[in-house]
């Protein structure tokens, strides 16, 4: 189907013929993807209205299309595609294993096929490969960041610091949390993640006190939204649940390096490889 016939545009409309991708089950909830040099999804969210991550896509219905589609640039609409998704209740967001299991043959996402093929081929795990090392004189000049005893990790087995220096410390990353369901914004800090029993943990720490420990959580995925997440204290006095989807490192780490977001997008792509693997249980 194309988008024109969908809205009933007139044939000579410049947007008549982008194609909408469906399968048999459908929901009239839509995500747009389009090519400029990399797979992009529109964000309407973002300031130039496109991300290259497929969690922070933005949902459109049917009457919303035309506005998400201004976020393309002309010289892409060639490129373009509208997706039909299951909806979630962030209206935002889709796995990267939902993309690949419904809408893998398409060309936006071969290379994104390729680099699962390659993991499941993979024999050996570099248990180092997602740890990003930086100069020890560089980051200590930083009090934005705060050492990890040794004691809270060294038990882990091939565990991958987020932040590692060249001497082999490792540093906690400031994240913010916007918890959609309160209506407010938290902060937790994060240090790394490693597998247990063939499932992910991730090692965190709430800032609700200053005594406040680390602890491992488990990495699941909601059997409602389909999103991943883990729970703990989040606050005092409760355990809560803490997507990855509305998680995101402090502005300050990822302007003063750079590297450490790819390393927590290894992160995140490891965890969408375990779905496809079954390695991340539902909860």
């Amino acid at each position: 189907m194309k988008l024109g016939q969908l809205l009933d545009l007139p044939t000579f409309h410049q947007l008549y013929s982008i194609p909408i991708e469906r399968k048999a089950e459908q929901h009239e909830n839509y995500i747009i993807v389009f090519s400029q040099g990399e797979t992009l999804f529109v964000d309407s969210q973002s300031e130039n209205g496109q991300t290259s991550q497929a969690r922070f896509a933005s949902h459109f219905t049917r009457e919303q299309l035309l506005i998400g589609l201004g976020a393309v640039p002309h010289d892409s609409l060639d490129t373009c595609r509208i997706l039909d998704i299951q909806p979630n209740i962030s209206h935002r967001g889709a796995t990267t294993s939902y993309l690949l299991e419904n809408y893998g043959s398409l060309p936006h996402f071969k290379k994104m096929a390729e680099r699962y093929r390659v993991h499941e081929r993979s024999i050996i795990f570099d248990p180092y490969r997602y740890s990003y090392t930086v100069d020890e004189k560089k980051i200590a000049k930083d009090r934005g960041f705060t050492i990890v005893d040794q004691k809270d990790y060294k038990n882990f087995r091939d565990f991958k610091p987020f932040l590692q220096t060249n001497r082999g410390t490792v540093y906690a990353l400031p994240c913010t949390y916007q918890d959609i369901k309160r209506q407010q914004e938290t902060k937790i800090y994060i240090m790394g993640w490693y597998f247990y029993d063939q499932q992910i943990k991730i090692s965190w720490k709430p800032s609700h006190s200053r005594k406040s420990r680390w602890r491992s959580s488990i990495i699941f995925i909601d059997k409602v939204t389909d999103k991943f997440f883990f729970q703990g204290e989040l606050y005092k006095k409760g355990i809560f649940p803490i997507f990855l989807e509305n998680l995101a490192l402090s502005t300050g780490t990822s302007q003063k390096f750079p590297a450490v977001k790819q390393t927590y997008d290894h992160f995140l792509d490891t965890v969408n490889q375990q779905k496809i693997g079954t390695g991340v249980r539902k909860k």
